[in-house]
């Protein structure tokens, strides 16, 4: 490749590059963006479980979970079957997190009837999530 053409294609994908790193992602497919509230009345509905998902822009173990956990086949099928799943960002959603006593992230908590049942914090694989959740 010449040198001008490869200063063009630098100078052209560059910034596309670096966007990349600033544009917020999209949340994995299993999470609706229902609010709390609409959230737990369509589960108590559904007679589902609502599974909440506490996370943060920064939040490192929370970002691996979405690049893995959160995409996983097993885990996508479950919710499918069982529960409303939303994500609540305690950076962009602070009554909320305040609401939800949140002291730490990831945290996963699931509700049924609209009352908690469980949570769990830190990082979990599918394995392990779903084990937490079949229990």
């Amino acid at each position: 490749m010449k040198k001008p053409t490869l200063v063009l294609l630098v100078i052209f994908l560059l910034p596309v590059v670096v966007l990349g790193l600033f544009v917020s992602r999209e949340k994995p497919h299993v999470f609706s963006e229902l609010s709390v509230a609409e959230a737990k009345a369509k589960a108590v509905e559904q007679e589902k479980f609502l599974l909440i998902d506490v996370t943060a822009d920064w939040c490192q173990p929370c970002k691996a979970m979405e690049r893995t956990t959160w995409v996983d086949p097993d885990v996508i099928s479950w919710i499918k079957l069982n529960a409303i799943a939303i994500q609540v960002d305690v950076d962009k959603q602070q009554e909320e997190a305040k609401e939800l006593n949140i002291q730490a992230m990831p945290t996963i908590i699931v509700f049924k009837g609209g009352r908690e049942l469980d949570r769990v914090v830190g990082y979990q694989d599918a394995t392990d999530l779903l084990a937490w959740l079949n229990r």
